[in-house]
């Protein structure tokens, strides 16, 4: 299978010669034809005016064997938005299948192939570092092998994978943004790696409740946290989810492919809870347990089509899908549109009952959101039961266009000023962000946060977007205030001062209430 899409402003495809397919202007289309190793592949993508772009993916045995992306239609051509080839090619490939040349260094879509040294427990990331982002985990019980060296090229191959389906689903303008670079570049995954503290025993034990979810979870977090040496305010960054793929967890009484955390937040706006950061997707691994050796497919007998969307429906549940006021919620986080990747009968009843208006299962794989009506929506404005707006997962802070998902863009740089270095307790202290400045794009957001002196930060949500504010403080001890500040394309800054805040004496309490009783 070859796929023609993101053309601007036409794309031809001829396999041996022959012309197999055309793509108009951000026009997707396939040719389902049958490939041989033999077989010589062209594009030619052609420009009339302005900026362009391109994009080629080219399948063998549902593995993606040549991807070629370049520039995103609609919003930033390739080449760093080049205009100036017009009514001409701009770009052609000649290869035959059998030994694909490496994509143009324009490409900014994932590789096929994992490549990197092995991580360290942490896996610090070297191309998305201030950037919102969902960090990979393999995780492993204190009582079994690392097999991180048996897993990390199907890792590598799930996430290209659930990336191209959002990019798909999202007419070639967005996709997830996963934690990327390696020693081997900014194209493959960066995973973090962590020894469980419990061995296999215990985290099956509590799986019928998801109690493991939550402990591994709460493992993962420290781990990263010590390896990091985490930032300051550790709410405010690093802005993250966690994907983990929990080896061993599937096996026994524990039948669940996998389980995630949610937001029920409907509010369609970025302020949404679900783009706070910090939830968790596990996908569970395991089969017999063999003590050197785990299965080749991660978990045994689950075919690979149905481990990815096992890994792209527990990622949509930490994005905020799917809401249960949705027009067909079940009401335990999923749908009733048949063929979807979010929708089957929960066990909730008549409401998990399931409908198919989009096409017959049997002869559809499973959709992102059919019909765009439930969780995720690339064309406007999602609406719940009653009409009214709610929150579209499109909109994400995890999401990204697609040319800067793998990108380091220049983040803005945040400053804060506090207008006094000492304040009574109860009293208000003014701070200011405007003198922060923009990276590669205009600052969009600004978010202010309030954190003890342990470093524990919450958000003073009611402040969000005002670059300047008062904040009230009411206990002894060190207040630290930080504001983030976001651009449009996601990258975000910290900055953060530090104000004394004392008990006032009896006298000084007195004078000062005789001051505001003269006042008056």
């Amino acid at each position: 299978m070859i796929k023609l899409s993101n053309g601007d402003d036409a794309e031809c495809l001829y396999v041996n010669g022959r012309l197999k397919k055309k793509a108009g202007y951000d026009e997707y289309t396939q040719w389902s034809g049958k490939l041989r190793g033999t077989d010589v592949i062209d594009l030619q993508v052609y420009n009339r005016c302005c900026g362009y772009a391109w994009g080629l993916d080219v399948i063998v045995d549902d593995h993606t064997v040549y991807h070629d992306w370049a520039g995103t239609v609609t919003s930033y051509g390739a080449n760093n938005n080049d205009g100036s080839r017009e009514n001409q090619i701009v770009h052609a490939v000649h290869f035959r299948l059998g030994s694909p040349p490496t994509p143009p260094p324009d490409d900014s879509g994932l590789s096929s192939q994992w490549c990197g040294k092995e991580p360290r427990i942490g896996g610090n990331s070297t191309s998305t570092k201030r950037v919102p982002r969902i960090k990979l985990v393999y995780a492993y019980p204190s009582d079994r092998p690392d097999r991180f060296q048996q897993y990390a090229q199907l890792i590598q191959s799930d996430v290209q994978a659930v990336s191209d389906k959002v990019r798909e689903s999202s007419l070639g303008l967005k996709s997830l943004r996963f934690d990327t670079g390696t020693s081997c570049g900014r194209r493959y995954v960066n995973v973090a790696r962590v020894r469980l503290s419990k061995p296999l025993k215990y985290w099956r034990s509590g799986c019928a409740r998801g109690d493991r979810l939550y402990a591994a979870a709460a493992e993962v977090k420290r781990a990263l946290a010590r390896d990091r040496k985490r930032f300051p305010l550790g709410h405010a960054h690093p802005l993250e989810n966690y994907a983990i793929y929990a080896d061993g967890f599937f096996g026994g009484r524990c039948l669940e492919a996998g389980i995630a955390q949610r937001s029920q937040d409907p509010l369609p706006a970025w302020q949404n809870r679900a783009n706070d950061g910090g939830y968790v997707a596990m996908v569970n691994g395991g089969g017999e347990d063999v003590p050197r050796s785990g299965p080749p497919d991660f978990a045994e007998g689950e075919p690979v089509w149905y481990r990815r969307d096992t890994l792209l429906h527990e990622i949509m549940h930490n994005l905020g899908a799917v809401l249960n006021n949705a027009p067909h919620a079940t009401g335990l986080g999923h749908c009733t549109d048949g063929p979807d990747l979010m929708c089957y009968d929960d066990g909730n009843g008549s409401r998990s009952w399931q409908t198919y208006p989009c096409e017959d299962p049997s002869a559809t794989l499973q959709l992102l959101d059919c019909n765009s009506d439930d969780y995720f929506d690339p064309y406007g404005t999602l609406r719940d039961w009653r009409g009214r707006r709610m929150w579209n997962t499109y909109d994400s802070v995890f999401m990204c266009y697609v040319r800067t998902c793998t990108r380091n863009l220049k983040p803005p740089h945040a400053r804060v000023t506090v207008g006094a270095r000492t304040v009574h307790v109860g009293s208000a202290v003014s701070v200011s962000a405007s003198g922060s400045t923009a990276g590669a794009s205009a600052i969009t957001h600004y978010e202010w946060f309030l954190a003890n002196e342990r470093g524990r930060a919450r958000p003073l949500r009611q402040l969000n977007d005002r670059p300047s504010a008062e904040i009230r403080l009411t206990k002894a001890g060190i207040a630290r205030l930080a504001v983030r500040v976001t651009d449009a394309y996601g990258s975000y800054s910290v900055a953060w001062g530090a104000v004394r805040v004392v008990r006032a004496s009896r006298a000084g309490m007195r004078q000062r209430q005789a001051r505001a009783i003269g006042a008056r």
